[in-house]
């Protein structure tokens, strides 16, 4: 509504208690609704700034709720620096297989009959190095996945010994 609208409106409905009131009274009949007007207003924009409030606040713990989320799945990544030492292991054996694969095709190569006997017992013998060496490696992939999976299953029995305290300081406050 516009002001002079408003003005108009506060010079009609002032209520007259009698047919002649002093110009004293009149201004301050129109003083006094201006400022319950003026009053009205503010108390409405008052009501929307602290909806607003409210709904940022409420936008923002969403907001901060999700990167917390992010952050813990950050963390559960692997490493860089992990990922980098896994694979040199898995280069630095593979390498290794590679080079005793090629010393005994050069000896199966230069060997007699009569030699055979004794490269297949040191070629059993590589192969058990070799079985052992990613069986270790296994076990070392297996420990280093198992590490967060442990942690995972303490909260989990942290959690459920909380829960059981609750439930039993429940039913002693009963």
């Amino acid at each position: 509504m516009s002001t002079s609208a408003q003005r108009g409106q506060g010079w009609h409905h002032i209520p007259r208690t009698s047919g002649v009131v002093s110009e004293r009274e009149y201004f301050e009949r129109i003083i006094a609704e201006r400022d319950r007007q003026t009053d009205a207003r503010f108390t409405a924009m008052q009501m929307a700034i602290d909806l607003a409030a409210g709904t940022l606040g409420t936008r923002l713990e969403g907001m901060n709720e999700i990167r917390s989320q992010l952050g813990t799945q950050r963390a559960e990544f692997a490493t860089n620096e992990k990922l980098e030492a896994l694979a040199t292991t898995t280069r630095a054996t593979f390498d290794t297989l590679s080079a005793q694969i090629a010393n005994n095709a050069a000896l199966l190569r230069t060997t007699t009959q009569s030699d055979m006997q004794q490269l297949r017992e040191r070629a059993d013998r590589d192969q058990k190095t070799v079985n052992d060496d990613i069986r270790s490696l296994r076990e070392s992939r297996s420990q280093q996945a198992g590490g967060s999976a442990s942690s995972r299953e303490w909260w989990g029995y942290a959690i459920a010994a909380l829960a059981i305290a609750g439930t039993i300081l429940s039913h002693f406050i009963k």
